[in-house]
């Protein structure tokens, strides 16, 4: 028969006391280990966790607890905040709208998220993305990371493209405006409008170094000093290295460094850039720009700058070089117009031929001298006005002259409208290109007729012929 246990009486209730003790102690144990290790959790996480108690009336709150990553970036310790008020550590809360956060969390138990920026003119010095919510017993959490320089990279991107956009402008605005003082206003107020620089000016210079204009955005009247100062012929610190060099002149603290500048007072806070405008060896003159010291210190911005500066510069030779093509083509359609009136007036006749040999242009004399219309004879062939016996040598000159040869003076005879021959004396040059061929004959063939008659008198007299009577009288 199996052996069974018997109990004493009252042996089964000390065995449950017991069993029930174990099993708290346990229980208790078990509790510790998970304190220990949410406590080692809240004490390591990255991000920050501070734990508040809100007083009776609410109009505070009271710190219960704060991780270590919140002790490092706040910069304080535990044991200096444990049990003081919220906005009696930090008076400033405030003024974020966090502190309003906290009540609304705890009036109504729903989470917020509420971020907090700290701004120095548009310059981000500080971001904290905050989540607060409402624990079971009342108190209140407060989970934050301390994201500034990400949002400080995000802000570098932005700034960026901003200058990307300002880059398309302008070469659109080089496109369209064909003045150059529209070209550079414009400029200047793209770079302000669309890349976001506090304010932009550009001076132009003569090649003399003499200050020719200036332009300007998002300065006003407050950059009537600058233009004194360099109608006196005086040039900013920045601007004289600018000037001597292809970089970007990058100057951080503009309002202590350059104390001679005119704007060293509008520059307070900000940062600056400059550079010459040049394209070809020529400096037409400088742009000077002014920004966050956070972005001028970046590579990238000083080459997007740089590349604003040569894509002006660029724009700038083309505009100097437009102008002058317009001038010489004015002073050769004036020298062209005084000497087709020359031509036109001239009593001899003027002719040009192509190397097919048809006429391009005769001057009216021809008609004078032919009987013909001379618009008649434009595009046709020069021998149809040459006497049959002087076609054959004359082409066969045309044909030496095609070579670069000189051709000599010659006589020849013009058909004249009423049958007769006219005797004319010929020139021709022919017009040469680049290599040598000819492209062209210009000729001059001059009435000789009372030369001939004159030449036929005097043959006369020496033969006996042909010389009048004298009757008596």
């Amino acid at each position: 028969m199996p052996h069974t246990l018997s109990l004493i009486p009252g042996t089964k209730k000390t065995i449950g006391s017991l069993i029930d003790i174990t099993f708290r102690k346990l229980a208790g144990e078990e509790t510790k280990a998970g304190e220990h290790r949410f406590r080692g959790l809240f004490n390591n996480i990255s991000s920050c966790v501070a734990v508040y108690k809100a007083k009776d009336d609410g109009n505070d709150f009271i710190f219960k607890d704060i991780n270590r990553a919140a002790e490092r970036i706040e910069n304080v310790k535990k044991e200096d905040l444990i049990g003081k008020g919220v906005l009696e550590v930090f008076p400033g809360v405030k003024e974020f709208g966090l502190f309003d956060g906290f009540k609304r969390v705890w009036e109504r138990g729903k989470p917020e998220n509420h971020p907090i920026y700290l701004y120095k003119g548009e310059r981000i010095m500080g971001c904290k993305e905050n989540y607060v919510y409402k624990l079971p017993s009342g108190e209140i959490v407060a989970i934050y990371d301390d994201v500034t320089e990400r949002k400080q990279a995000e802000q570098k991107i932005k700034h960026i493209d901003f200058v990307l956009r300002a880059i398309r402008n302008i070469n659109q605005i080089i496109v369209t405006k064909k003045d150059r003082g529209k070209l550079l206003k414009a400029a200047c107020e793209s770079l302000v409008e669309t890349c976001g620089y506090y304010n932009a000016w550009i001076a132009m210079f003569d090649e003399s170094g003499k200050l020719i204009k200036t332009f300007e955005a998002g300065l006003g009247d407050d950059f009537l000093p600058m233009i004194k100062f360099l109608e006196r012929g005086d040039i900013t610190h920045c601007g004289r290295t600018a000037l001597s060099q292809s970089d970007v002149v990058v100057i951080e603290d503009p309002s202590s460094t350059c104390a001679d500048c005119p704007l060293s007072e509008e520059y307070s806070g900000m940062g600056a850039m400059t550079i010459r405008l040049v394209c070809d060896g020529r400096v037409y003159g400088l742009l000077s720009v002014s920004t966050s010291r956070d972005f001028i210190v970046h590579k990238e911005e000083q080459d997007l700058f740089k590349e604003v500066a040569g894509d002006i510069g660029y724009a700038l030779r083309n505009i100097e070089q437009e102008k002058k093509r317009i001038r010489m083509e004015e002073v050769l359609r004036q020298s062209e117009e005084k000497y087709r009136t020359l031509v036109q007036t001239l009593s001899d006749v003027v002719f040009i031929i192509n190397p097919d040999g048809n006429f391009t242009y005769l001057n009216p004399e021809f008609e004078r001298l032919t009987g013909y219309p001379f618009q008649d004879f434009i595009g046709r062939p020069f021998t149809e006005m040459l006497a049959p016996e002087y076609i054959e040598s004359t082409v066969d000159r045309f044909k030496r002259g095609l070579s670069g040869a000189e051709i000599p003076i010659y006589e020849v005879e013009f058909l004249h409208k009423d049958g007769k021959n006219v005797p004319v004396e010929l020139k021709v040059t022919s017009l040469l290109d680049d290599e040598g061929r000819a492209i062209d004959r210009i000729g001059l063939a001059r009435d000789i007729s009372e030369c001939k008659q004159a030449e036929d008198v005097l043959k006369g007299e020496r033969s006996g012929t042909n010389v009048p009577w004298i009757l008596p009288t």
